[in-house]
């Protein structure tokens, strides 16, 4: 797929984050870790899937999950995703989780700048 191609779906899924959130039987995401809200948790991880559906090069959709949250909760988030890693990290109070969709890992985190 042409990156001009991904980069308009992307756009147009970020228009859409406030509508149409994910199906709850589509949500398969598994956390192991976490200290958000319930609420903080769920939109971020509709975020992540909703940008992992349509863009699975894990370089260009951790950037795109990156920008949509420090638009959206203000600067400095951190995001992974990978197969496997460990980590050791230092993050914001309630702005951290790990979880698990599909084969993939994601963390997502905030720190203090």
């Amino acid at each position: 797929m042409p990156m001009s191609t991904i980069v308009a779906d992307i756009r147009r899924l970020a228009g859409e984050m406030n509508s149409d959130p994910l199906k709850s039987s589509e949500k398969k995401a598994t956390v192991y870790h976490t200290d958000m809200s319930q609420q903080m948790q769920d939109e971020i991880i509709n975020i992540c899937l909703k940008f992992w559906k349509i863009c699975q090069r894990s370089l260009d959709t951790t950037s795109f999950i990156k920008r949509t949250l420090d638009k959206k909760y203000g600067t400095a988030w951190h995001c992974i995703i990978g197969d496997e890693y460990n980590s050791c990290v230092t993050h914001d109070s309630q702005c951290f989780i790990d979880f698990k969709y599909e084969k993939k890992s994601f963390m997502v985190y905030k720190t203090s700048l």
